[in-house]
């Protein structure tokens, strides 16, 4: 018993005393991810960790945005939202996690939770994330759901314990991606973008079709 509270009180002292938000980066991966793939320096997110499935194949846990100093989180998740918008609009597979980390706290949600976001008529997506207004954050922390909050002070096991249960490798040797709550609308859209074009129907079916798929993926959202 005593030995856990040393190691929780260390691995704070250790988060307390980072000299930059790189350093930060690392002192996460080597303390919760130590056992996954992490990168530090992704072309548009901070943090992202992920993991080999089986030959050229990765299963993505989470995309994080970090600050070296205490930040509010709705902050950070809307300047990590912003950030992923042009990942999203490429077509890349989210990840099962959104999270945002500072020296004190791990904060994270489903991607799912943020899926209302993407659909606002008015968010400003041309806001810089390294300035994003007042109005975005508002919109972020009215339509972000179901966030888990972790204080690296007195939650360091807790976090370990929720990564154990929850960042699981799905198949070993799968080359097709499971398709979920969390990468339906990106799964979708690619098939409207690729694959619907190449079906050979005309007129009426073709038109019949279309209708078809909207409600089909219409109905699934809202029941999944």
């Amino acid at each position: 018993m005593v030995m856990v509270k040393q190691t929780t009180i260390f691995s704070y002292k250790k988060f307390s005393q980072v000299k930059s938000e790189h350093d930060l980066r690392l002192l996460v991966k080597d303390t919760y991810f130590a056992d996954f793939r992490v990168s530090v320096e992704d072309a548009r997110v901070d943090f992202l960790v992920s993991a080999d499935k089986g030959g050229l194949n990765t299963e993505t846990f989470l995309w994080a945005e970090s600050k070296d100093k205490p930040a509010d989180i709705f902050t950070m998740f809307a300047q990590l939202i912003l950030t992923i918008k042009k990942k999203i609009d490429d077509g890349e597979m989210p990840p099962k996690y959104l999270g945002v980390f500072d020296r004190e706290k791990i904060a994270l949600t489903e991607y799912h939770n943020a899926l209302d976001i993407f659909s606002l008529n008015d968010f400003d997506w041309k806001e810089r994330p390294s300035s994003v207004s007042k109005k975005t954050i508002n919109q972020v922390t009215k339509y972000l759901k179901n966030i888990v909050q972790f204080e690296l002070e007195k939650d360091t096991l807790e976090l370990m314990e929720f990564i154990r249960k929850n960042f699981i490798i799905g198949s070993v040797n799968s080359s097709k991606s499971q398709i979920n709550k969390n990468n339906f609308v990106t799964v979708y859209i690619k098939w409207v973008r690729e694959v619907l074009p190449s079906i050979a129907l005309g007129g009426k079916d073709w038109k019949d079709l279309k209708k078809r798929a909207s409600a089909i993926a219409i109905f699934i959202l809202r029941t999944y």
